[in-house]
């Protein structure tokens, strides 16, 4: 299957400007897959307005990425705030090329700091599939613990999804530990960040797109763009073999 990842510089665009940017880049992808950051629907760095922006999973914002999804013939994982239950989650949501909801992962390990004003922690993984491979999600921080991915792994997953939103000071990460994380499990490591500066965030990009083998098939500069790479089942045998 293709996978494309969206880095999206959003900072300042209302909710139709982000569905612009994403209709774009789902048509520019041509994937199978296309993957947006962590909180792409909201913003990720816009301080208090997150209980504003948050939405219920079938709110609106979820009918037009559906829409983007059936015009595009592309499945999609978007991140968003999702209102459920009087809390709120940070969420990644997983939309078919049909339109239907496919998966929603809601963040296991939520950081000090910003996040732990709004958010409500997640639990348990979750898994889809899509195009002949099994897909787990996760989000930003979860990937930095290595018992989150390996349990991914030994659940039959071929690649894992992380939506994510990591500031320029922590390269490592994106470098260093995503490549890790693939290598260490055999599997495919699709993480999506951010552009550019969105309040008193300043984002990396480096997206990155890691095969079996812990090699990068594909790698983001700083700025926004559109990545790809194919994922395959035979790599994942090959590797864990």
């Amino acid at each position: 299957m293709r996978i494309a990842i969206y880095q999206g510089d959003g900072a300042g665009l209302t909710g139709e400007g982000r569905l612009e940017r994403l209709k774009g880049a789902a048509g520019e992808a041509r994937a199978d897959l296309l993957v947006t950051p962590e909180l792409f629907m909201s913003g990720y760095a816009v301080g208090d307005a997150i209980p504003r922006l948050a939405e219920p999973a079938d709110g609106p914002m979820a009918a037009a990425v559906a829409r983007i999804a059936r015009a595009s013939g592309t499945a999609i994982v978007y991140g968003f705030p999702e209102r459920a239950g009087g809390v709120i989650y940070n969420t990644a949501q997983a939309i078919g090329a049909d339109g239907r909801v496919l998966a929603r992962h809601r963040k296991l390990a939520i950081p000090p700091g910003r996040e732990r004003a709004h958010f409500t922690s997640g639990g348990g993984l979750t898994q889809f599939d899509l195009a002949g491979l099994r897909l787990g999600l996760v989000i930003c921080y979860d990937i930095e613990f290595p018992e989150t991915v390996r349990a991914h792994a030994r659940a039959g997953a071929h690649a894992v999804i992380a939506p994510t939103a990591l500031g320029a000071e922590w390269d490592v990460v994106a470098e260093r530990l995503v490549p890790a994380r693939a290598f260490e499990n055999g599997v495919f490591v699709a993480y999506a960040n951010h552009a550019g500066r969105e309040g008193d965030m300043h984002y990396l990009g480096g997206s990155v797109i890691a095969g079996p083998d812990g090699r990068d098939r594909a790698r983001a500069g700083a700025g926004g763009c559109v990545i790809a790479a194919v994922m395959d089942r035979e790599s994942v045998a090959r590797a864990q073999a």
